[in-house]
Protein backbone atom coordinates (compact mmCIF):
# COMPACT_ATOMS: atom_id res chain seq x y z
CA UNK A 1 0.00 0.00 0.00
CA UNK A 2 2.98 2.33 0.52
CA UNK A 3 3.56 2.63 -3.25
CA UNK A 4 -0.11 3.60 -3.78
CA UNK A 5 0.04 6.15 -0.96
CA UNK A 6 3.21 7.71 -2.37
CA UNK A 7 1.71 7.85 -5.88
CA UNK A 8 -1.45 9.50 -4.54
CA UNK A 9 0.59 12.11 -2.65
CA UNK A 10 2.42 12.93 -5.88
CA UNK A 11 -0.89 13.32 -7.73
CA UNK A 12 -2.28 15.58 -4.99
CA UNK A 13 0.89 17.72 -5.01
CA UNK A 14 0.86 18.05 -8.81
CA UNK A 15 -2.85 18.95 -8.74
CA UNK A 16 -2.25 21.73 -6.20
CA UNK A 17 0.66 23.14 -8.19
CA UNK A 18 -1.32 22.99 -11.43
CA UNK A 19 -4.27 24.78 -9.82
CA UNK A 20 -1.99 27.54 -8.49
CA UNK A 21 -0.26 27.91 -11.87
CA UNK A 22 -3.59 28.01 -13.73
CA UNK A 23 -4.98 30.71 -11.43
CA UNK A 24 -1.78 32.72 -11.82
CA UNK A 25 -1.92 32.52 -15.64
CA UNK A 26 -5.60 33.47 -15.75
CA UNK A 27 -4.97 36.46 -13.48
CA UNK A 28 -2.10 37.54 -15.75
CA UNK A 29 -4.32 37.20 -18.86
CA UNK A 30 -7.07 39.30 -17.27
CA UNK A 31 -4.54 41.97 -16.30
CA UNK A 32 -3.14 42.04 -19.86
CA UNK A 33 -6.65 42.35 -21.33
CA UNK A 34 -7.41 45.27 -19.04
CA UNK A 35 -4.16 46.90 -20.08
CA UNK A 36 -5.09 46.56 -23.78
CA UNK A 37 -8.21 48.67 -23.23
CA UNK A 38 -5.98 51.69 -22.66
CA UNK A 39 -3.35 50.67 -25.21
CA UNK A 40 -4.81 48.94 -28.33
CA UNK A 41 -1.31 48.66 -29.83
CA UNK A 42 -0.41 46.08 -27.16
CA UNK A 43 -2.78 43.47 -28.65
CA UNK A 44 0.05 41.76 -30.54
CA UNK A 45 2.08 41.44 -27.36
CA UNK A 46 -1.02 40.16 -25.57
CA UNK A 47 -1.48 37.44 -28.18
CA UNK A 48 2.16 36.37 -27.86
CA UNK A 49 1.99 36.27 -24.06
CA UNK A 50 -1.28 34.32 -24.16
CA UNK A 51 0.19 31.69 -26.48
CA UNK A 52 3.24 31.33 -24.19
CA UNK A 53 1.04 30.91 -21.12
CA UNK A 54 -1.18 28.39 -22.91
CA UNK A 55 1.86 26.35 -23.94
CA UNK A 56 3.19 26.43 -20.38
CA UNK A 57 -0.17 25.28 -18.96
CA UNK A 58 -0.39 22.55 -21.59
CA UNK A 59 3.01 21.16 -20.54
CA UNK A 60 2.00 21.26 -16.87
CA UNK A 61 -1.29 19.51 -17.66
CA UNK A 62 0.54 16.76 -19.58
CA UNK A 63 2.90 16.28 -16.64
CA UNK A 64 -0.11 16.05 -14.30
CA UNK A 65 -1.85 13.47 -16.50
CA UNK A 66 1.37 11.41 -16.66
CA UNK A 67 1.41 11.36 -12.86
CA UNK A 68 -2.24 10.24 -12.81
CA UNK A 69 -1.33 7.47 -15.25
CA UNK A 70 1.41 6.20 -12.94
CA UNK A 71 -1.04 6.30 -10.02
CA UNK A 72 -3.58 4.25 -12.01
CA UNK A 73 -0.94 1.66 -12.87
CA UNK A 74 0.05 1.39 -9.19
CA UNK A 75 -3.58 0.70 -8.24
CA UNK A 76 -4.05 -1.84 -11.04
CA UNK A 77 -0.87 -3.62 -10.00
CA UNK A 78 -2.00 -3.88 -6.38
CA UNK A 79 -5.70 -4.65 -6.95
CA UNK A 80 -6.15 -6.92 -9.95
CA UNK A 81 -9.94 -6.87 -10.03
CA UNK A 82 -11.89 -7.23 -13.24
CA UNK A 83 -14.97 -4.97 -13.07
CA UNK A 84 -16.18 -5.69 -16.59
CA UNK A 85 -18.62 -8.28 -15.26
CA UNK A 86 -20.48 -5.79 -13.06
CA UNK A 87 -20.12 -2.67 -15.22
CA UNK A 88 -23.26 -1.70 -17.07
CA UNK A 89 -22.82 1.28 -19.43
CA UNK A 90 -26.61 1.56 -19.75
CA UNK A 91 -27.31 1.66 -16.01
CA UNK A 92 -28.14 5.38 -16.06
CA UNK A 93 -29.63 5.51 -19.53
CA UNK A 94 -32.71 7.70 -19.33
CA UNK A 95 -31.93 8.47 -15.67
CA UNK A 96 -29.58 11.41 -16.09
CA UNK A 97 -31.37 13.26 -13.29
CA UNK A 98 -30.09 10.61 -10.85
CA UNK A 99 -26.51 11.32 -11.90
CA UNK A 100 -27.14 15.06 -11.58
CA UNK A 101 -28.51 14.59 -8.05
CA UNK A 102 -25.45 12.52 -7.10
CA UNK A 103 -23.16 15.27 -8.37
CA UNK A 104 -25.10 17.95 -6.48
CA UNK A 105 -24.86 15.92 -3.27
CA UNK A 106 -21.13 15.45 -3.83
CA UNK A 107 -20.62 19.21 -4.14
CA UNK A 108 -22.72 19.80 -1.00
CA UNK A 109 -20.74 17.22 0.99
CA UNK A 110 -17.53 18.93 -0.13
CA UNK A 111 -18.87 22.26 1.13
CA UNK A 112 -18.99 23.79 -2.37
CA UNK A 113 -22.51 25.16 -1.98
CA UNK A 114 -22.34 27.85 -4.68
CA UNK A 115 -21.18 25.28 -7.22
CA UNK A 116 -23.95 22.88 -6.12
CA UNK A 117 -26.63 25.56 -6.56
CA UNK A 118 -25.30 26.60 -9.97
CA UNK A 119 -25.09 23.01 -11.20
CA UNK A 120 -28.61 22.22 -9.92
CA UNK A 121 -30.00 25.30 -11.66
CA UNK A 122 -28.30 24.50 -14.99
CA UNK A 123 -29.28 20.81 -14.76
CA UNK A 124 -32.88 21.76 -14.03
CA UNK A 125 -33.20 19.86 -10.75
CA UNK A 126 -34.38 21.04 -7.32
CA UNK A 127 -31.83 22.15 -4.72
CA UNK A 128 -32.77 21.38 -1.11
CA UNK A 129 -32.03 24.49 0.94
CA UNK A 130 -32.68 22.59 4.17
CA UNK A 131 -29.97 20.07 3.31
CA UNK A 132 -27.64 22.92 2.45
CA UNK A 133 -28.22 24.46 5.88
CA UNK A 134 -27.51 21.16 7.64
CA UNK A 135 -24.21 20.61 5.86
CA UNK A 136 -23.21 24.24 6.31
CA UNK A 137 -23.83 23.85 10.04
CA UNK A 138 -21.72 20.68 10.03
CA UNK A 139 -18.80 22.46 8.40
CA UNK A 140 -19.02 25.28 10.98
CA UNK A 141 -18.91 22.66 13.75
CA UNK A 142 -15.90 20.94 12.14
CA UNK A 143 -14.02 24.23 11.87
CA UNK A 144 -14.78 25.03 15.52
CA UNK A 145 -13.56 21.57 16.60
CA UNK A 146 -10.30 22.09 14.70
CA UNK A 147 -9.84 25.21 16.83
CA UNK A 148 -10.57 23.15 19.99
CA UNK A 149 -13.95 24.82 20.45
CA UNK A 150 -16.69 22.27 21.25
CA UNK A 151 -19.44 24.80 21.97
CA UNK A 152 -21.15 24.47 18.55
CA UNK A 153 -20.96 20.67 18.65
CA UNK A 154 -22.35 20.65 22.18
CA UNK A 155 -25.17 22.98 21.17
CA UNK A 156 -26.06 20.66 18.26
CA UNK A 157 -25.97 17.59 20.51
CA UNK A 158 -28.27 19.21 23.08
CA UNK A 159 -30.78 20.15 20.37
CA UNK A 160 -30.74 16.53 19.09
CA UNK A 161 -30.62 14.98 22.57
CA UNK A 162 -33.69 12.80 22.08
CA UNK A 163 -32.57 11.22 18.80
CA UNK A 164 -29.06 10.61 20.19
CA UNK A 165 -30.50 8.83 23.24
CA UNK A 166 -32.80 6.70 21.08
CA UNK A 167 -29.88 5.60 18.90
CA UNK A 168 -27.76 4.74 21.96
CA UNK A 169 -25.12 7.34 21.09
CA UNK A 170 -22.71 8.64 23.77
CA UNK A 171 -21.77 11.66 21.65
CA UNK A 172 -23.40 14.27 23.91
CA UNK A 173 -21.96 12.67 27.07
CA UNK A 174 -18.45 12.64 25.55
CA UNK A 175 -18.74 16.33 24.66
CA UNK A 176 -19.82 17.22 28.20
CA UNK A 177 -16.93 15.11 29.47
CA UNK A 178 -14.47 17.06 27.29
CA UNK A 179 -15.88 20.34 28.60
CA UNK A 180 -15.57 19.10 32.18
CA UNK A 181 -11.98 17.90 31.63
CA UNK A 182 -11.13 21.28 30.13
CA UNK A 183 -11.98 22.93 33.46
CA UNK A 184 -9.96 20.27 35.32
CA UNK A 185 -6.86 20.78 33.15
CA UNK A 186 -7.03 24.52 33.80
CA UNK A 187 -7.17 23.83 37.54
CA UNK A 188 -10.61 25.40 37.83
CA UNK A 189 -12.03 22.68 40.08
CA UNK A 190 -14.94 24.80 41.30
CA UNK A 191 -16.22 25.34 37.76
CA UNK A 192 -15.61 21.66 36.93
CA UNK A 193 -17.76 20.49 39.87
CA UNK A 194 -20.49 22.99 39.05
CA UNK A 195 -20.51 21.87 35.40
CA UNK A 196 -20.63 18.19 36.40
CA UNK A 197 -23.57 18.74 38.74
CA UNK A 198 -25.46 20.67 36.07
CA UNK A 199 -24.89 18.33 33.10
CA UNK A 200 -23.96 14.78 34.14
CA UNK A 201 -27.11 13.90 36.07
CA UNK A 202 -29.06 13.18 32.87
CA UNK A 203 -26.59 10.42 31.95
CA UNK A 204 -26.59 8.78 35.39
CA UNK A 205 -28.87 5.85 34.56
CA UNK A 206 -26.60 4.67 31.77
CA UNK A 207 -23.17 5.27 33.29
CA UNK A 208 -23.75 4.82 37.01
CA UNK A 209 -23.82 1.01 36.63
CA UNK A 210 -20.17 0.94 35.61
CA UNK A 211 -19.20 3.36 38.36
CA UNK A 212 -21.12 1.45 41.06
CA UNK A 213 -19.38 -1.77 39.94
CA UNK A 214 -15.90 -0.29 39.86
CA UNK A 215 -15.95 2.00 42.89
CA UNK A 216 -16.18 -0.65 45.68
CA UNK A 217 -13.27 -2.61 44.20
CA UNK A 218 -11.17 0.52 43.74
CA UNK A 219 -11.85 1.58 47.34
CA UNK A 220 -10.90 -1.89 48.60
CA UNK A 221 -7.62 -2.06 46.66
CA UNK A 222 -6.83 1.52 47.69
CA UNK A 223 -7.27 0.57 51.35
CA UNK A 224 -5.03 -2.50 50.97
CA UNK A 225 -2.32 -0.56 49.20
CA UNK A 226 -2.44 2.13 51.88
CA UNK A 227 -2.07 -0.45 54.66
CA UNK A 228 0.90 -2.05 52.90
CA UNK A 229 2.43 1.37 52.10
CA UNK A 230 2.63 0.70 48.34
CA UNK A 231 1.63 2.88 45.42
CA UNK A 232 0.26 2.05 41.98
CA UNK A 233 2.95 3.14 39.53
CA UNK A 234 1.19 2.45 36.24
CA UNK A 235 -0.57 5.29 34.41
CA UNK A 236 -3.59 4.90 32.17
CA UNK A 237 -4.90 1.72 33.80
CA UNK A 238 -6.53 0.62 37.06
CA UNK A 239 -4.74 -1.46 39.72
CA UNK A 240 -7.51 -4.09 39.58
CA UNK A 241 -9.63 -5.71 36.87
CA UNK A 242 -13.21 -4.46 36.83
CA UNK A 243 -15.81 -7.00 35.65
CA UNK A 244 -18.05 -5.43 33.02
CA UNK A 245 -21.01 -6.50 30.94
CA UNK A 246 -20.36 -7.24 27.26
CA UNK A 247 -22.24 -4.04 26.33
CA UNK A 248 -19.80 -2.03 28.46
CA UNK A 249 -16.62 -3.38 26.88
CA UNK A 250 -14.89 -1.28 24.25
CA UNK A 251 -11.74 -2.11 22.27
CA UNK A 252 -10.19 0.88 20.56
CA UNK A 253 -6.88 -0.97 20.02
CA UNK A 254 -5.86 -4.12 18.18
CA UNK A 255 -4.48 -7.21 19.91
CA UNK A 256 -2.85 -9.80 17.66
CA UNK A 257 -4.65 -13.16 17.99
CA UNK A 258 -1.35 -14.99 17.36
CA UNK A 259 1.09 -13.26 19.73
CA UNK A 260 -1.57 -11.77 22.05
CA UNK A 261 0.35 -8.49 21.89
CA UNK A 262 -1.14 -5.03 21.38
CA UNK A 263 -0.57 -3.42 18.00
CA UNK A 264 1.68 -0.36 17.76
CA UNK A 265 2.90 2.02 15.05
CA UNK A 266 5.96 -0.19 14.57
CA UNK A 267 3.89 -3.39 14.74
CA UNK A 268 0.58 -2.45 13.08
CA UNK A 269 -2.34 -4.80 12.28
CA UNK A 270 -2.21 -6.31 8.78
CA UNK A 271 -5.14 -7.85 6.91
CA UNK A 272 -4.49 -10.85 4.68
CA UNK A 273 -6.43 -11.67 1.50
CA UNK A 274 -8.78 -13.95 3.45
CA UNK A 275 -9.84 -11.05 5.69
CA UNK A 276 -8.17 -12.24 8.90
CA UNK A 277 -6.00 -9.70 10.72
CA UNK A 278 -2.70 -10.36 12.49
CA UNK A 279 0.20 -8.16 13.58
CA UNK A 280 3.02 -7.18 11.26
CA UNK A 281 5.54 -9.19 13.29
CA UNK A 282 3.36 -12.32 13.07
CA UNK A 283 3.07 -11.77 9.32
CA UNK A 284 6.87 -11.55 9.02
CA UNK A 285 7.31 -14.77 11.00
CA UNK A 286 4.75 -16.68 8.95
CA UNK A 287 6.23 -15.48 5.65
CA UNK A 288 9.79 -16.07 6.95
CA UNK A 289 10.72 -12.52 6.00
CA UNK A 290 9.86 -12.98 2.32
CA UNK A 291 7.26 -10.77 0.62
CA UNK A 292 6.35 -13.40 -1.98
CA UNK A 293 6.64 -16.58 0.07
CA UNK A 294 3.22 -18.24 0.37
CA UNK A 295 1.89 -19.40 3.74
CA UNK A 296 -1.43 -20.53 5.17
CA UNK A 297 -3.50 -18.23 7.34
CA UNK A 298 -3.38 -19.43 10.99
CA UNK A 299 -7.21 -19.33 11.12
CA UNK A 300 -8.28 -20.65 7.71
CA UNK A 301 -6.80 -22.69 4.83
CA UNK A 302 -6.39 -19.74 2.47
CA UNK A 303 -2.86 -19.13 1.13
CA UNK A 304 -1.43 -15.60 1.37
CA UNK A 305 1.77 -13.64 0.88
CA UNK A 306 3.12 -10.71 2.86
CA UNK A 307 2.99 -8.56 -0.27
CA UNK A 308 -0.80 -9.05 -0.48
CA UNK A 309 -1.42 -7.92 3.11
CA UNK A 310 -2.67 -4.38 3.75
CA UNK A 311 -2.45 -2.31 6.90
CA UNK A 312 -5.61 -1.82 8.95
CA UNK A 313 -6.23 1.37 10.94
CA UNK A 314 -8.25 1.18 14.18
Amino acid sequence: MNSITESFEKVAKKQRLLAIETDSCLDAMIANLNACQDNPQAVAQLLSNTKAMAAKLSDSAKDFHNTIGKYSKAIEKKFKTDLDGIWDPKALEGKEYVLYQILVMHFVREGRFDLAKMFAREAGIDFEEGLHAQFEGMFHIQEALRNEDISLALEWAMVHHKSLVESGSTFEFNLHKLKYLGYVRKGDIKSALAYAKQNFAQFATKHIKVGSTALPMIMKISSLMKDKAVEWSQSGELPVTIPLLDTQKYHSVFVCPVTKEQGTETNPPMMMVCGHVISSESLTRLSKGSLNSRFKCPYCPVDSTAAQAVRVFF
